[in-house]
């Protein structure tokens, strides 16, 4: 909206395209469901959170950060009761983390640069340990696998990074960190011969001191998901070749010795981007069918996962679960995910198992890749706007046809370049 003189307001709809909601997180933020996402088109970090418990009503996104192409590779936990967030800065190759300034997350701290030695921060997973933030990552310049605590409650400062495992050894396949039998523990793909799952736990609470590493499964462990399920350590991945999900789950309550892997995902489809949560006390598991381009959910048939129900469509419409996180919200599965047609967030929660019953999805646009940092003038007593267009990279200028602005003439570019040139632009009668 753009307001000028007697309460006249122009308006104008320069596009509509936009790519959002990749890797999202979803977590119960202060009770309610609330979402951390990537904003594709405008390379910032952004959330929303819902203002009751079903998540019927939510928020405006915020925009957490907004300094360059930030909020890749996310993760959203609770720290001392604040929504806080670990990600990697792509611009910067930097490993960042910032907290909310209030319990639901409406307003943010500034964020910190928590490693930035080398390319750092990639595939972050934040966790709580002995009452402290610590996150667990990938160095992508030396392949190593890293872990660094905070030396407060709420992540204002943090200790020195540790290296758990090194000499080119660790995957660009994600790391998940959770709390095991009271010690910090990670799952993480290594990469030395062919790609396996491994697994490794610290042999203190605050993870200053680490176990050998143990391996879990002979193939795949890209991107696991660790958690606990009926009070043992359990982890979803998928394989490498011919991408299935699977799912394993400990012989113990330290992690040390490991059962058989199970496929989870359905025969001659390819699975990727999962997701896994404990609901009503049973695991259950999300993925993006990529061969039938769809969101499909699996729930296993006992408290600790040993078989799996046949897998149903949460979504099938506009290319949905590219990107999706599962929670159980007040005893039911609810998914955020992206629907790559349209490049929205969406979010949708289960009605009842009978039927595969579920509410219709809440879906978010990033809004346009055009309109950024609008300019209004009157330009020889017409309307005239500069903006940005981000997808191009470049200024552009659009001028009514008529003093009201009810009508306006095709936009154009301003300079032959296609650089990223014109980002903060401003227009004045010279």
């Amino acid at each position: 909206c753009l307001s000028r003189g007697l309460g006249d307001v122009y308006k104008r709809q320069i596009g509509n395209t936009g790519l959002t909601g990749h890797y999202n997180c979803m977590k119960i933020i202060n009770g309610k469901p609330a979402i951390a996402f990537y904003d594709v088109t405008h390379t910032r970090l952004q959330y929303l959170y819902a203002l009751d418990a079903q998540g019927n009503q939510w928020s405006n996104v915020i925009t957490v950060d907004n300094s360059g192409s930030v909020g890749l590779n996310l993760s959203l936990e609770v720290v001392n009761g604040h929504p806080a967030i670990a990600y990697y800065d792509s611009y910067n190759a930097d490993l960042k983390y910032v907290r909310a300034a209030d319990p639901d997350g409406a307003t943010w701290n500034s964020p910190l640069v928590i490693d930035s030695v080398n390319n750092q921060g990639r595939f972050p997973s934040l966790a709580v340990v002995n009452g402290f933030p610590a996150i667990s990552y990938h160095d992508a310049t030396a392949s190593d696998l890293r872990y660094v605590r905070a030396s407060d409650v709420n992540g204002n400062t943090w200790n020195m990074p540790q290296t758990l495992v090194s000499a080119n050894a660790v995957a660009s396949g994600g790391t998940s960190l959770a709390v095991v039998n009271g010690h910090p523990a990670i799952a993480f793909s290594y990469s030395v011969g062919s790609s396996t799952l491994r697994y490794i736990r610290a042999t203190d609470p605050n993870g200053n001191a680490w176990s050998t590493m143990v391996a879990v499964e002979a193939s795949g462990g890209n991107y696991p998901r660790l958690l606990l399920v009926d009070g043992q350590p359990a982890i979803a991945h998928n394989t490498a070749s011919s991408p299935r999900v699977k799912y394993v789950r400990a012989s113990n309550a330290d992690g040390s010795s490991w059962g058989t892997s199970v496929f989870v995902s359905t025969s001659g489809e390819t699975a990727t981007y999962h997701s896994i949560a404990v609901v009503a006390g049973l695991p259950t598991i999300t993925y993006y069918d990529q061969t039938n381009t769809r969101l499909k959910m699996s729930t296993a048939n006992n408290t600790t996962g040993s078989t799996w129900s046949t897998a149903v469509v949460v979504d099938a419409e506009n290319n949905s679960g590219g990107f999706n996180w599962i929670v159980d919200l007040n005893g039911q599965p609810a998914v955020a995910y992206t629907q790559s047609i349209g490049g929205r967030l969406c979010f949708r929660k289960r009605i009842s198992a009978t039927n595969n019953q579920w509410e219709a999805a809440k879906r978010w646009n990033n809004g346009s890749a055009l309109g950024e940092h609008v300019k209004l003038e009157i330009i020889n007593g017409i309307p005239a706007l500069c903006f940005y267009d981000q997808t191009n990279g470049k200024p552009k200028y659009v001028r009514a046809t008529d003093i009201t602005g009810s009508s306006w003439n095709a936009p154009v570019a301003i300079g032959q370049t296609t650089d990223d040139l014109g980002k903060y632009c401003d227009l004045e009668v010279v």
